[in-house]
């Protein structure tokens, strides 16, 4: 057993030094000296996520819990995989899964959450929340969640409210920010909310905080840009996610979108002038 160990430790090192294939060989070696050892098998799922080979990825997660019924991280890995491949319902009942071994994993209650607010289950989804802030009152991914849920049910500053504890336990979590900006310029949501030349700081923050790669974030600074008159660089911004959108290779109806959108604001510009 200290052997397997000292190679899981191993591998555990040089997974953290980005040396995967040193780290899968490591996870392998333990594993030899070790065939129960569940967690072995778990970390050597990851190693193959992180390559890609999802189908060797799977297998591990699965005789991870195989062998280890209780191991909670285990079952919330394999949902993320499920999850990730498009399998919602699957990965929903990993999550549960894992709660049920660990109710304290936050993380599991995050992703239940998570995969029911993707079903479109708005209540569900912020009784996991709220259930996972329970378990870490820290976990800021939780609360900006919950506040998008909040702004989904037009409750605004309880929306606001969660987004600012988001921030306060991490300052750079671009969600929050972009939240926040998104409230103050949603064409659907409150006008008494509407401040847009409040929400371009908020919105630059989150575009710096993402090097310009979320293409929605920066259709929220496009926004606030265009709404507080400032039509030229909302344009340049626009064509920066049109240029985004095609180098990501989405498809045609948000390029579409996108192209509509442009152009609605060139002529807004004209006709400015």
């Amino acid at each position: 057993p200290n052997v397997s160990f000292n190679h899981f430790n191993l591998a555990i090192a040089l997974h953290l030094q980005g040396k995967i294939e040193s780290s899968i060989r490591a996870c392998q070696e333990a594993i030899k000296v070790d065939a129960q050892d569940a967690l072995a098998h778990n970390l050597l799922g990851g190693l193959y996520e992180r390559q890609r080979n999802f189908d060797l990825a799977k297998g591990s997660y699965q005789n991870a819990i195989a062998l280890d019924p209780k191991l909670a991280i285990a079952h919330l890995d394999f949902g993320l995989l499920l999850e990730r491949q498009g399998e919602l319902d699957l990965a929903i009942k990993s999550y549960q899964y894992a709660i049920a071994a660990d109710p304290k994993l936050a993380k599991a209650h995050l992703s239940l959450g998570y995969g029911l607010w993707k079903q479109g289950k708005l209540d569900q989804a912020m009784k996991w929340y709220k259930s996972a802030i329970a378990a870490n009152p820290k976990f800021a991914l939780a609360h900006i969640n919950l506040g998008v849920v909040f702004m989904q049910q037009g409750k605004l500053d309880q929306a606001i409210k969660s987004c600012q504890t988001a921030i306060k336990f991490d300052p750079n979590h671009a969600y929050s920010y972009n939240t926040l900006a998104w409230i103050k310029v949603n064409p659907d949501g409150d006008p008494a909310y509407w401040d847009a030349k409040g929400a371009i700081p908020l919105a630059r923050k989150a575009v710096k905080l993402t090097r310009r790669q979320d293409w929605g974030i920066l259709d929220t600074l496009a926004l606030a840009l265009f709404k507080s008159s400032a039509i030229s660089d909302a344009i340049k911004i626009r064509e920066e996610i049109l240029v985004l959108l095609k180098t990501q290779n989405q498809n045609t109806q948000v390029i579409a979108g996108a192209e509509a959108t442009l152009k609605r604001f060139r002529q807004a510009l004209k006709d400015q002038k």
